[in-house]
């Protein structure tokens, strides 16, 4: 029987990837992507756009017959389709995958919650009908970070621990894995946790540009000398094609489903924040006409004092770091057996940061950190 994969959020950027390794996995599959538009034209045409992201040559005129934009959106009920459509994709499709959510961390928790928590229950809706067809296995993308400010080991198979959130973005990813983890015993899904996601590793190409790349910014730019934390912290990070990679092989198993996995590097194989900081200024001094101090690292409770003190153009520089402290202050152990065992016997290997990291840094400067995309 051919595959049908239907997949939500495919003009993002883990999505995006997911649909060029859908396509190279299985080039007969019949790939749906649900896609925001105000038209069917529209639809189209940002599916289209989406895969000249990440195309790497091939146009998308080559994939007429595989791959189909389909109008709706995860946040109405039967996701923004009618009775007939909606019965229809449940009656033929056989993969489902969950990519579509806001990764906003400033949110309210109730704007939150209608897109990333909705979201989810309308796919449930779709897998729970498409359960008594032909579906053979759901993945959902969620977080690590539903772990909230735990620290320490992370293991796959844990959620609820009376974590605290550092944003609405990790508690309705949590919220949806409570509705998730329920339904496991009667579908058959997966649930995948991607870490601090950054561009293709070999390419460093990206469409997102926060989290890590907002310090590395401001490193090139010159605003930032003095980083909150401690230069040994590790951060953990993966390359999106990593990301996809994994989630492909895995998803189009059926033997794997039921499990939730890390997809991330864990303490053994993260960074150090100071080296990171130390490649990255050694990188920019390199190639840049500037002259970039040493970054140093002081306590939180030093910068919360200098914030005081500091003039408004570098206070609103410290606001917008808020958002990301908790990311590059907290050290997380995430646990990926479930993955490891997965993808044994697959040439999918997570590659050392230091190998591209430079390959990431040049992107962003030849984008302008996205600004000439």
């Amino acid at each position: 029987m051919s595959r049908h994969i239907f997949l939500t959020g495919g003009t993002g950027l883990v999505g995006g990837n997911l649909l060029h390794q859908f396509v190279k996995a299985d080039p007969s599959a019949k790939i749906t992507v649900l896609v925001r538009a105000i038209s069917d034209r529209e639809a189209q045409q940002r599916l289209s756009t989406a895969w000249q992201e990440w195309a790497l040559g091939s146009d998308f005129n080559q994939v007429p017959n595989q791959i189909f934009a389909l109008r709706g959106d995860v946040t109405l009920s039967q996701l923004g389709l009618t009775n007939s459509v909606f019965t229809e994709l449940a009656q033929s499709v056989t993969h489902i995958v969950h990519s579509a959510a806001t990764v906003k961390f400033n949110l309210s928790l109730e704007e939150a919650r209608a897109i990333n928590c909705l979201g989810t229950h309308h796919i449930i809706e779709l897998a729970q009908q498409a359960s008594h067809s032909k579906l053979e296995h759901i993945g959902c993308i969620s977080t690590a970070y539903v772990c909230g400010t735990r620290t320490g080991l992370i293991c796959e198979d844990e959620l609820d621990c009376n974590q605290k959130f550092a944003n609405t973005y990790e508690q309705t990813k949590f919220e949806s894995e409570k509705e998730l983890l329920a339904l496991q015993s009667e579908l058959p899904l997966s649930i995948f946790r991607p870490s601090i996601i950054i561009g293709n590793s070999k390419t460093g190409k990206t469409t997102s540009f926060n989290i890590l790349y907002h310090p590395l910014k401001l490193f090139y730019k010159g605003y930032l000398s003095l980083i909150p934390g401690k230069a040994e912290t590790k951060l953990d990070v993966v390359p999106v094609d990593y990301v996809a990679d994994a989630i492909t092989h895995i998803l189009l198993h059926p033997e794997h489903a039921g499990k939730t996995y890390h997809l991330a590097a864990g303490l053994q194989r993260s960074n150090r924040a100071g080296e990171i900081a130390e490649r990255a200024i050694a990188y920019f001094n390199r190639v840049g006409s500037k002259s970039l101090k040493p970054a140093q690292f002081i306590s939180l409770e030093m910068y919360e004092s200098l914030r005081t003190m500091a003039p408004p153009a570098i206070q609103e520089v410290m606001k917008k770091m808020d958002f990301y402290l908790p990311y590059l202050v907290n050290e997380h152990d995430f646990d990926d057996t479930n993955t490891r065992s997965a993808l044994r016997g697959t040439d999918i290997v997570l590659p050392k940061l230091t190998e591209y990291l430079e390959r990431t840094l040049d992107y962003c400067i030849k984008t302008g950190w996205g600004e000439t995309r």
